[in-house]
């Protein structure tokens, strides 16, 4: 282990990282299946809410979760980690359970060639003057 302050920071600095990229990715999803279940209510703030709840909570949790199995559990460490990781698993279920948000029935997009160039040397595109 590296019980250093460099450690430390470093193993922040990661967790953060990391916490970032889920919660982007999770605010766009609410939004998305906020616009499949109900797409009339274009707009609708309700998204942007839930997943401010759930952030917040989530971020609160961790310190609550580790200062009660530091205070009353045996073997903090580990025992927080396990904590954490029957949860990570929780999740994994949820998230395998959770309904696609694309529409894989539509036709793909149709992709159109880009301009040619002339080759090197060759003539212009432009009239001359």
């Amino acid at each position: 282990m590296w019980r250093d302050l460099p450690g430390l920071i470093a193993g922040r600095i990661l967790n953060g990282v990391g916490l970032g990229l889920m919660a982007s990715t999770a605010t766009t999803y609410l939004h998305d299946l906020h616009h499949e279940a109900r797409p009339e209510r274009t707009g609708s703030v309700l998204p942007g809410i839930v997943a401010t709840a759930a952030n917040l909570g989530g971020l609160a949790s961790g310190p609550l979760v580790a200062g009660a199995a530091a205070e009353w559990l045996p073997t903090p460490l580990i025992t927080t980690q396990a904590i954490f990781t029957l949860a990570m698993a929780g999740c994994l279920a949820l998230v395998l359970s959770t309904p696609e948000t694309v529409d894989l029935k539509l036709p793909a997009a149709q992709v159109r060639p880009a301009p040619r160039r002339p080759a090197a040397g060759g003539r212009s595109a432009r009239p001359a003057r």
